[in-house]
Protein backbone atom coordinates (compact mmCIF):
# COMPACT_ATOMS: atom_id res chain seq x y z
CA UNK A 1 0.00 0.00 0.00
CA UNK A 2 2.58 2.48 1.02
CA UNK A 3 4.65 1.62 -1.82
CA UNK A 4 1.66 2.46 -4.03
CA UNK A 5 0.97 5.43 -2.65
CA UNK A 6 4.37 6.68 -3.23
CA UNK A 7 4.81 5.62 -6.97
CA UNK A 8 1.34 7.26 -7.81
CA UNK A 9 2.04 10.34 -5.71
CA UNK A 10 5.32 10.69 -7.44
CA UNK A 11 3.69 10.28 -11.13
CA UNK A 12 1.25 12.89 -10.22
CA UNK A 13 3.58 15.16 -9.04
CA UNK A 14 5.49 14.81 -12.48
CA UNK A 15 2.51 15.26 -14.19
CA UNK A 16 1.44 18.44 -12.58
CA UNK A 17 4.83 19.72 -12.82
CA UNK A 18 4.94 19.50 -16.70
CA UNK A 19 2.40 20.51 -16.98
CA UNK A 20 1.97 23.90 -14.93
CA UNK A 21 5.45 25.11 -16.10
CA UNK A 22 5.22 23.73 -19.42
CA UNK A 23 1.49 24.09 -20.92
CA UNK A 24 0.09 27.59 -22.20
CA UNK A 25 -2.83 28.79 -20.21
CA UNK A 26 -5.48 28.30 -23.03
CA UNK A 27 -4.00 24.18 -22.25
CA UNK A 28 -3.63 24.26 -18.75
CA UNK A 29 -6.91 25.70 -18.36
CA UNK A 30 -8.72 22.56 -20.61
CA UNK A 31 -6.40 19.96 -18.73
CA UNK A 32 -7.08 21.81 -15.11
CA UNK A 33 -10.95 21.71 -15.93
CA UNK A 34 -11.17 18.25 -17.05
CA UNK A 35 -9.34 16.92 -13.32
CA UNK A 36 -12.34 19.55 -11.68
CA UNK A 37 -14.84 17.45 -14.06
CA UNK A 38 -13.32 14.00 -12.77
CA UNK A 39 -13.35 15.46 -8.88
CA UNK A 40 -16.74 16.82 -9.84
CA UNK A 41 -18.09 13.53 -10.66
CA UNK A 42 -16.80 11.50 -7.48
CA UNK A 43 -18.49 14.28 -5.42
CA UNK A 44 -21.66 13.41 -7.47
CA UNK A 45 -21.84 10.30 -5.78
CA UNK A 46 -21.91 11.75 -2.15
CA UNK A 47 -25.38 13.46 -3.32
CA UNK A 48 -27.56 10.47 -2.99
CA UNK A 49 -30.89 10.29 -4.28
CA UNK A 50 -32.65 12.31 -1.72
CA UNK A 51 -33.65 9.30 0.07
CA UNK A 52 -32.89 8.80 4.07
CA UNK A 53 -31.73 5.99 4.61
CA UNK A 54 -27.68 5.14 4.32
CA UNK A 55 -25.20 4.89 1.87
CA UNK A 56 -23.12 1.59 2.08
CA UNK A 57 -22.02 1.22 -1.07
CA UNK A 58 -21.04 2.09 -4.07
CA UNK A 59 -21.25 5.60 -5.29
CA UNK A 60 -22.57 4.14 -8.31
CA UNK A 61 -25.57 3.37 -6.86
CA UNK A 62 -28.41 5.16 -6.10
CA UNK A 63 -29.31 5.36 -2.85
CA UNK A 64 -32.39 3.61 -2.96
CA UNK A 65 -30.77 0.42 -4.28
CA UNK A 66 -28.19 0.38 -1.03
CA UNK A 67 -30.88 -0.50 0.95
CA UNK A 68 -31.80 -3.26 -1.21
CA UNK A 69 -35.08 -1.65 -2.45
CA UNK A 70 -35.35 -0.42 -6.14
CA UNK A 71 -33.59 2.86 -6.94
CA UNK A 72 -36.66 5.36 -6.89
CA UNK A 73 -37.62 6.00 -10.78
CA UNK A 74 -38.09 9.99 -12.20
CA UNK A 75 -40.80 10.65 -14.83
CA UNK A 76 -38.09 9.74 -16.99
CA UNK A 77 -37.95 6.12 -16.01
CA UNK A 78 -34.34 6.13 -14.67
CA UNK A 79 -33.25 6.32 -11.38
CA UNK A 80 -33.20 9.86 -9.50
CA UNK A 81 -29.73 9.23 -8.42
CA UNK A 82 -29.08 9.80 -11.94
CA UNK A 83 -30.74 12.64 -12.51
CA UNK A 84 -29.70 14.36 -9.47
CA UNK A 85 -25.91 13.48 -10.79
CA UNK A 86 -26.51 14.74 -13.89
CA UNK A 87 -27.68 17.62 -12.78
CA UNK A 88 -25.06 18.76 -10.72
CA UNK A 89 -22.73 17.67 -13.44
CA UNK A 90 -24.15 19.77 -15.60
CA UNK A 91 -24.23 22.40 -12.96
CA UNK A 92 -20.12 22.42 -12.47
CA UNK A 93 -19.73 22.14 -16.33
CA UNK A 94 -21.24 25.50 -16.85
CA UNK A 95 -19.35 26.97 -13.96
CA UNK A 96 -15.65 25.14 -15.33
CA UNK A 97 -16.90 27.07 -18.40
CA UNK A 98 -17.58 30.58 -16.75
CA UNK A 99 -14.14 30.52 -14.88
CA UNK A 100 -12.72 29.62 -18.35
CA UNK A 101 -14.04 32.62 -19.62
CA UNK A 102 -13.80 34.88 -17.06
CA UNK A 103 -11.56 37.90 -18.40
CA UNK A 104 -8.45 38.74 -16.61
CA UNK A 105 -9.38 42.12 -17.36
CA UNK A 106 -12.21 41.57 -14.67
CA UNK A 107 -9.93 41.17 -11.84
CA UNK A 108 -12.62 42.09 -9.23
CA UNK A 109 -14.48 39.59 -9.91
CA UNK A 110 -11.75 36.89 -9.68
CA UNK A 111 -11.06 38.06 -6.30
CA UNK A 112 -14.65 38.12 -5.33
CA UNK A 113 -14.84 34.59 -6.26
CA UNK A 114 -11.35 33.39 -4.48
CA UNK A 115 -13.23 35.37 -1.32
CA UNK A 116 -16.01 33.30 -1.86
CA UNK A 117 -13.95 30.26 -1.64
CA UNK A 118 -12.39 31.32 1.59
CA UNK A 119 -15.25 32.68 3.28
CA UNK A 120 -17.58 28.89 2.61
CA UNK A 121 -14.06 27.10 3.71
CA UNK A 122 -14.25 28.94 7.09
CA UNK A 123 -17.55 28.15 7.38
CA UNK A 124 -16.75 24.45 6.87
CA UNK A 125 -14.96 24.86 9.84
CA UNK A 126 -17.28 25.93 11.82
CA UNK A 127 -19.64 23.04 10.08
CA UNK A 128 -16.86 20.70 11.41
CA UNK A 129 -16.88 21.76 14.96
CA UNK A 130 -20.19 21.60 15.32
CA UNK A 131 -20.87 18.05 14.16
CA UNK A 132 -17.54 16.53 15.75
CA UNK A 133 -19.15 13.57 18.13
CA UNK A 134 -22.10 13.46 15.61
CA UNK A 135 -22.44 9.44 14.47
CA UNK A 136 -22.70 8.84 10.95
CA UNK A 137 -23.85 6.36 8.35
CA UNK A 138 -20.59 4.41 8.53
CA UNK A 139 -20.13 3.77 12.07
CA UNK A 140 -22.29 0.81 12.72
CA UNK A 141 -24.63 -1.03 11.19
CA UNK A 142 -28.05 0.85 12.77
CA UNK A 143 -28.97 2.98 9.62
CA UNK A 144 -29.25 6.59 10.25
CA UNK A 145 -30.86 9.82 8.49
CA UNK A 146 -28.14 11.78 6.64
CA UNK A 147 -27.46 14.63 8.04
CA UNK A 148 -27.02 17.00 4.66
CA UNK A 149 -29.59 16.84 1.55
CA UNK A 150 -28.53 16.22 -2.03
CA UNK A 151 -29.10 20.11 -2.35
CA UNK A 152 -26.56 20.93 0.17
CA UNK A 153 -24.08 18.72 -0.63
CA UNK A 154 -24.10 19.90 -4.12
CA UNK A 155 -23.74 23.50 -3.33
CA UNK A 156 -20.85 22.49 -1.35
CA UNK A 157 -19.42 20.86 -4.08
CA UNK A 158 -19.90 24.48 -6.38
CA UNK A 159 -18.58 26.20 -3.79
CA UNK A 160 -15.13 23.70 -3.20
CA UNK A 161 -14.57 23.00 -7.23
CA UNK A 162 -14.82 26.33 -8.87
CA UNK A 163 -13.12 29.19 -6.55
CA UNK A 164 -10.28 26.34 -6.26
CA UNK A 165 -10.27 25.82 -10.59
CA UNK A 166 -10.21 29.95 -10.84
CA UNK A 167 -7.44 30.14 -8.06
CA UNK A 168 -5.17 27.67 -10.12
CA UNK A 169 -5.87 28.93 -13.49
CA UNK A 170 -4.72 32.36 -12.04
CA UNK A 171 -1.45 31.11 -10.43
CA UNK A 172 -0.64 29.45 -13.05
CA UNK A 173 -1.02 32.46 -15.57
CA UNK A 174 0.62 35.09 -13.39
CA UNK A 175 3.73 32.13 -12.89
CA UNK A 176 3.81 28.20 -13.55
CA UNK A 177 5.73 28.10 -10.35
CA UNK A 178 3.38 29.23 -7.96
CA UNK A 179 0.91 27.24 -8.50
CA UNK A 180 3.19 23.94 -8.81
CA UNK A 181 4.32 25.94 -4.98
CA UNK A 182 0.84 25.76 -3.84
CA UNK A 183 0.47 21.98 -4.93
CA UNK A 184 4.25 21.01 -3.03
CA UNK A 185 2.88 22.86 0.07
CA UNK A 186 -0.68 20.55 -0.01
CA UNK A 187 1.65 17.16 -0.73
CA UNK A 188 4.10 18.41 2.15
CA UNK A 189 1.01 18.70 5.02
CA UNK A 190 -0.38 15.13 3.48
CA UNK A 191 3.12 13.89 3.56
CA UNK A 192 3.78 14.79 7.45
CA UNK A 193 0.97 13.84 8.90
CA UNK A 194 0.53 10.28 7.19
CA UNK A 195 4.31 9.36 8.10
CA UNK A 196 4.10 11.41 11.74
CA UNK A 197 0.42 10.30 12.08
CA UNK A 198 1.59 6.95 11.72
CA UNK A 199 4.57 6.94 14.13
CA UNK A 200 3.43 8.95 16.81
CA UNK A 201 -0.42 9.16 16.46
CA UNK A 202 -2.05 8.06 19.83
CA UNK A 203 -4.41 11.00 20.16
CA UNK A 204 -7.44 11.17 17.58
CA UNK A 205 -8.25 14.41 15.84
CA UNK A 206 -11.89 14.30 14.98
CA UNK A 207 -12.83 10.50 15.56
CA UNK A 208 -16.46 10.78 14.48
CA UNK A 209 -15.12 12.44 11.21
CA UNK A 210 -12.07 11.02 10.39
CA UNK A 211 -11.10 8.54 13.03
CA UNK A 212 -7.90 7.91 11.65
CA UNK A 213 -6.51 11.31 11.73
CA UNK A 214 -4.26 12.11 15.03
CA UNK A 215 -2.91 15.53 16.40
CA UNK A 216 0.28 14.50 15.57
CA UNK A 217 -0.73 14.10 12.10
CA UNK A 218 -1.67 17.63 11.98
CA UNK A 219 1.54 18.74 13.56
CA UNK A 220 3.40 16.89 11.11
CA UNK A 221 2.07 18.16 8.28
CA UNK A 222 2.37 22.01 9.72
CA UNK A 223 5.96 20.97 10.47
CA UNK A 224 7.22 19.38 7.08
CA UNK A 225 4.73 22.57 5.28
CA UNK A 226 6.92 25.27 7.42
CA UNK A 227 10.04 23.64 6.46
CA UNK A 228 9.46 23.27 2.97
CA UNK A 229 8.04 27.36 2.95
CA UNK A 230 10.96 28.11 4.69
CA UNK A 231 13.29 26.35 2.17
CA UNK A 232 11.96 28.24 -0.54
CA UNK A 233 12.06 31.53 1.40
CA UNK A 234 15.20 31.21 2.07
CA UNK A 235 16.28 30.46 -1.38
CA UNK A 236 14.06 33.40 -2.33
CA UNK A 237 15.94 35.69 0.07
CA UNK A 238 19.58 34.60 -1.14
CA UNK A 239 18.41 35.15 -4.96
CA UNK A 240 17.42 38.84 -4.30
CA UNK A 241 17.87 40.07 -0.56
CA UNK A 242 15.96 43.04 -1.13
CA UNK A 243 12.53 41.41 -1.33
CA UNK A 244 12.85 40.72 2.95
CA UNK A 245 12.02 44.50 3.10
CA UNK A 246 9.58 45.12 0.27
CA UNK A 247 6.01 45.65 1.41
CA UNK A 248 3.74 42.78 0.52
CA UNK A 249 2.04 43.02 -2.82
CA UNK A 250 4.62 45.47 -3.99
CA UNK A 251 6.61 44.06 -7.17
CA UNK A 252 10.09 44.89 -5.50
CA UNK A 253 11.97 42.14 -7.36
CA UNK A 254 11.05 43.31 -10.74
CA UNK A 255 13.92 43.55 -13.17
CA UNK A 256 15.95 40.94 -10.63
CA UNK A 257 17.41 38.89 -13.33
CA UNK A 258 17.54 35.80 -10.45
CA UNK A 259 13.63 35.47 -10.31
CA UNK A 260 12.53 37.09 -13.55
CA UNK A 261 12.40 33.58 -15.50
CA UNK A 262 10.50 32.19 -12.76
CA UNK A 263 7.54 34.81 -13.22
CA UNK A 264 7.75 35.40 -9.31
CA UNK A 265 9.35 38.38 -9.04
CA UNK A 266 6.67 40.26 -7.13
CA UNK A 267 6.62 37.42 -4.14
CA UNK A 268 8.42 37.83 -1.20
CA UNK A 269 10.07 35.56 1.78
CA UNK A 270 7.18 37.13 3.94
CA UNK A 271 4.55 36.06 1.70
CA UNK A 272 5.68 32.88 1.08
CA UNK A 273 6.35 32.05 4.97
CA UNK A 274 2.85 33.89 5.63
CA UNK A 275 1.33 30.83 3.04
CA UNK A 276 2.14 28.03 5.23
CA UNK A 277 -0.16 27.91 8.34
CA UNK A 278 -2.79 29.12 5.58
CA UNK A 279 -2.39 26.37 3.57
CA UNK A 280 -1.61 23.74 6.19
CA UNK A 281 -4.82 25.04 7.90
CA UNK A 282 -6.95 24.82 4.70
CA UNK A 283 -5.35 20.82 3.68
CA UNK A 284 -6.90 19.49 7.36
CA UNK A 285 -10.31 21.47 6.77
CA UNK A 286 -10.65 20.13 3.02
CA UNK A 287 -9.79 16.62 3.70
CA UNK A 288 -12.00 16.76 6.66
CA UNK A 289 -14.73 17.91 5.07
CA UNK A 290 -14.54 15.26 2.38
CA UNK A 291 -14.43 12.31 5.64
CA UNK A 292 -17.55 14.33 6.73
CA UNK A 293 -19.85 14.17 3.70
CA UNK A 294 -18.25 10.23 2.93
CA UNK A 295 -18.94 9.14 6.36
CA UNK A 296 -22.78 10.82 5.74
CA UNK A 297 -23.26 8.97 2.65
CA UNK A 298 -21.75 6.05 4.17
CA UNK A 299 -18.61 5.32 2.17
CA UNK A 300 -15.02 5.10 2.36
CA UNK A 301 -13.29 6.08 -0.94
CA UNK A 302 -14.88 8.52 -3.24
CA UNK A 303 -13.00 6.47 -5.77
CA UNK A 304 -10.71 3.54 -6.53
CA UNK A 305 -8.76 3.95 -9.78
CA UNK A 306 -5.82 5.79 -7.78
CA UNK A 307 -3.29 2.97 -6.40
CA UNK A 308 -3.00 3.74 -3.17
CA UNK A 309 -5.18 6.30 -2.51
CA UNK A 310 -8.84 6.00 -3.79
CA UNK A 311 -10.27 8.52 -5.88
CA UNK A 312 -8.98 11.79 -7.10
CA UNK A 313 -11.13 13.46 -4.46
CA UNK A 314 -9.26 11.86 -1.92
CA UNK A 315 -6.17 13.25 -3.38
CA UNK A 316 -7.11 16.86 -3.59
CA UNK A 317 -9.42 17.86 -1.14
CA UNK A 318 -7.15 19.80 1.20
CA UNK A 319 -5.86 21.53 -2.13
CA UNK A 320 -9.32 22.66 -2.72
CA UNK A 321 -9.37 24.38 0.53
CA UNK A 322 -6.03 25.68 -0.01
CA UNK A 323 -6.25 27.22 -3.12
CA UNK A 324 -8.18 29.97 -2.68
CA UNK A 325 -6.73 31.46 0.24
CA UNK A 326 -2.88 30.73 -1.71
CA UNK A 327 -3.94 32.42 -4.29
CA UNK A 328 -5.44 35.75 -2.30
CA UNK A 329 -1.85 35.73 -0.18
CA UNK A 330 0.52 35.43 -3.24
CA UNK A 331 -1.14 37.08 -6.30
CA UNK A 332 -3.93 39.19 -4.17
CA UNK A 333 -2.18 42.15 -4.82
CA UNK A 334 -2.31 42.48 -8.39
CA UNK A 335 -6.44 41.68 -8.50
CA UNK A 336 -7.68 45.14 -7.30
Amino acid sequence: MLRQRVITGLIAILLLAAATLLLPPLYFGLAATAAVLAAAWEWSGLLGDGGRGTNNHSPLEGESARQGRSPQPSRWGVSRSAVIRCGFMALVAGGCAAVLLLPDSNPRAIKSLLMGGCLFWLLCLGLLLALQGRAFNNDGDTPRPRVFTPFSVGVMGLLALLPALAALLHLQAVAGALALWVVLQVAAVDVGAYFIGRRYGRRRLAPSLSPNKTWAGVWGGFGLCGIVTATGAAWLWAAAPEAATAPAGVPALTGTAALDGYGVSSITPALLLASAPLVALGTVVGDLLESLLKRDAGLKDSGHWLPGHGGLLDRIDGLLAALPAAALLLIGGSLW
